[in-house]
């Protein structure tokens, strides 16, 4: 009888594996044509991680991001983002889609009630709509997606398109894959053929990252140019731990040390700064680069803000009219959250205000992202002027990113016109930009200057962003009788 009790053992852990796969391989079969990224989230291996725990990831807090590093639907057992992100627009996405695996049927009429929403007909199926730029769509009985942007008609192709063969490349499917309980977190992006040789040899010239080194630009743009894509596998226990995998179509013929001052150059230029990785451990296997790193709270949030399609409610049993709470006491409430929910995002962002930044905006895109989460939050029964508030500091993370990037104007002809940034008016009543032109002979002059504008700007965002929050505090809690 223990013989057989320890097959059993035996078998599920060969098997479990392979049902995780199929799971995340069935759920991407509905992703959009198109789709160069996914992250891929076992949500009850997560939940039951020392870390998750301790957070209270799963828990229906009603601030989303403060004292957890990420914010996963309970109600899902696992999930898939796919997105077509756009690396030349800065890591836009043009269009983000969120599927989810659910433990129960989902109930459309209450998933429109918990985010102020209706239900509508598209292509003749039923969806919520009037969210925040995005639609709920059912997928069968226990799969639900969220579409994003909330563009009827290209919500309409999408769910004309829903056939179940796949659309996901063969990198993207073999990243999907990889997702279970020992790396729970899978992040992907697909960049073949995202550049051509002699772009990448123009980048290493202009850039520094040879300087010293016996390669030739032309090998070296030769072994850039073949990139497949990057992945990023998160394991987590009591803390988080990241593999980042870089991989190519060809061996890798450059060192380790020079691969590393590549890639962290990489990520710095196009505003994916991650200060872990500059402590990571570097090794090269076959065709891959690969680096293990300890991921902070911040870390995690800012890699997995890469892809994050709007969040409703999905099944949150909402009380009757009746037994709701006062208008004033909902008010302060859903206000409070908000609240603490920017500011979490706020402080997650600040780290070194005074950086000087020459080559171009490091933090840019995390800039960018988390002033996407704080549009994104519901705004359902909160204050206006906190509204007002969120809005506005979201649209000034925006202008600082715009400067900070503007700084690495200065590399190469660019450094006859460098557009000098913006500036921002008190509480952030207007945003405007200024233009200007650089003719200094000396470009290491010319990255000074830069450098001096894009932290003077910076500075000044954060400084507005502060006062403008400690005034809306002031106020919130006055107004209210609660802290804020």
């Amino acid at each position: 009888m223990r013989h057989a009790s320890l097959q059993l053992v035996l078998i599920l852990v060969i098997l479990w594996p392979s049902a995780a796969r199929a799971q995340f391989d069935a759920l991407a079969k509905n992703a959009q044509n198109g789709a160069n990224a996914v992250l891929a989230i076992d949500v009850e291996a997560v939940l039951k991680t020392p870390l998750a725990t301790k957070e209270s990831w799963g828990k229906k807090l009603e601030a989303a991001f403060v004292d957890r590093s990420i914010v996963l639907p309970p109600e899902a057992r696992r999930v898939l983002y796919a997105s077509t992100l756009r690396p030349d627009r800065h890591f836009e996405s043009d269009n983000e889609l969120a599927i989810l695996q659910l433990s129960r049927s989902p109930a459309l009429a209450t998933i429109a009630r918990a985010n102020g929403g209706r239900i509508e007909q598209i292509k003749g199926r039923d969806v919520v709509a009037g969210l925040t730029n995005a639609y709920v769509i059912p997928v069968s009985s226990d799969v639900l997606a969220v579409y994003s942007p909330a563009n009827r008609q290209l919500a309409g192709r999408w769910i004309g398109e829903l056939s179940g063969h796949g659309t996901l490349s063969a990198y993207l499917q073999k990243a999907v894959g990889g997702t279970g309980p020992e790396k729970p977190i899978v992040l992907a992006v697909d960049l073949a053929d995202l550049v051509s040789e002699a772009d990448v040899a123009e980048k290493l010239k202009a850039s520094k990252v040879l300087d010293g080194s016996s390669y030739k630009v032309e090998t070296v743009a030769a072994q850039l140019q073949s990139i497949q894509g990057v992945t990023a596998e998160i394991a987590i226990g009591s803390d988080s731990k990241v593999t980042l995998r870089v991989d190519f179509a060809i061996p890798v013929g450059v060192t380790v040390p020079l691969m590393k001052k590549i890639v962290l150059s990489a990520l710095d230029e196009n505003g994916l700064k991650l200060d872990e990785l500059e402590r990571a451990s570097f090794s090269i296997s076959g065709n891959a680069v690969i680096a293990t790193a300890d991921l902070s709270t911040g870390g995690l949030r800012r890699v997995l803000s890469l892809l994050a399609p709007p969040a409703p409610e999905v099944l949150s049993e909402i009380p009757p009219v009746e037994a709701k709470t006062s208008s004033a006491d909902a008010l302060a409430k859903a206000s409070q959250a908000y609240f603490k929910t920017v500011v979490s995002l706020l402080d997650d962002l600040h780290g070194d205000r005074m950086k000087q930044d020459p080559r171009g905006g490091q933090d840019a895109v995390w800039m960018d992202k988390y002033a996407q989460k704080i549009d994104r939050l519901s705004v359902l029964n909160v204050d206006q002027d906190v509204v007002e508030w969120g809005t506005k500091t979201a649209q000034t993370l925006r202008v600082m990113a715009t400067t900070r990037r503007g700084a690495g104007l200065s590399a190469g002809s660019q450094k006859s016109a460098l557009r000098s940034g913006a500036y921002y008016d008190s509480y952030y009543n207007t945003v405007s930009y200024t233009s200007g032109t650089a003719a200094a002979r000396d470009a290491n002059q010319v990255d000074v200057q830069t450098a001096n504008i894009a932290t003077a700007k910076r500075v000044e965002g954060w400084q507005l962003i502060d006062n403008a929050t400690a005034e809306v505090r002031k106020k919130q809690t006055q107004r209210y009788g609660v802290d804020f």
